[in-house]
């Protein structure tokens, strides 16, 4: 089912214009590159909702997050589908190493929006879309099922949710 829902997906157009966007955001998302950026910007711009020890948290957060997803990627040893189906070759700029679930691109995106939006809540709207523009954008590359994405988007929001919990707790 899942492979059916992922050539779905991987089956819609893919002009070289939209690829080249698709893999630029794509790209935003990498190692949580664009989450990292916004969580610095809110802070150096001294933002009264994310202090220094808000940014400090998050980026513990982050890690935790790599560190949970590259454990959860090589118990699970998902082949990615570019590797597994014939007919999908991968579209981005750089082909991803690893396994393919969860997705550390939803998981870190989905963290970050969760962590964010609830320190910053006027954004939380365009956080969560960015998250899940990151997310899609790695089935339309070829890099995850959708059940990779889904699986990353709840644990980064679960975690996310869980981390502003006991960080509240803390103060």
């Amino acid at each position: 089912m899942d492979e059916k829902i992922f050539l779905i997906l991987y089956s819609l157009p893919h002009p070289s214009i939209i690829n080249v966007v698709v893999s630029v955001v794509s790209a935003l998302g990498s190692y949580g590159a664009v989450w990292f950026l916004i969580g610095a910007f809110l802070y150096l711009k001294k933002n009264k909702n994310f202090k220094k020890r808000d940014f400090l948290v998050f980026l513990i957060g982050m890690l935790g997050v790599y560190f949970l997803v590259f454990v959860l990627q090589n118990f699970f040893g998902r082949l990615r589908p570019y590797e597994t189906i014939n007919t999908v070759v991968y579209l981005g700029f750089v082909e991803p190493g690893g396994f393919s679930f969860p997705s550390f691109h939803a998981t870190s995106s989905f963290f970050a929006a969760s962590f964010i939006s609830r320190k910053i809540k006027q954004s939380s709207k365009w956080l969560y879309v960015l998250a899940l523009l990151i997310s899609f954008s790695r089935i339309y590359l070829g890099a995850h099922y959708l059940t990779d994405i889904l699986a990353g988007a709840i644990i980064g929001v679960v975690i996310g949710k869980v981390v502003v919990k006991i960080w509240r707790t803390q103060k």
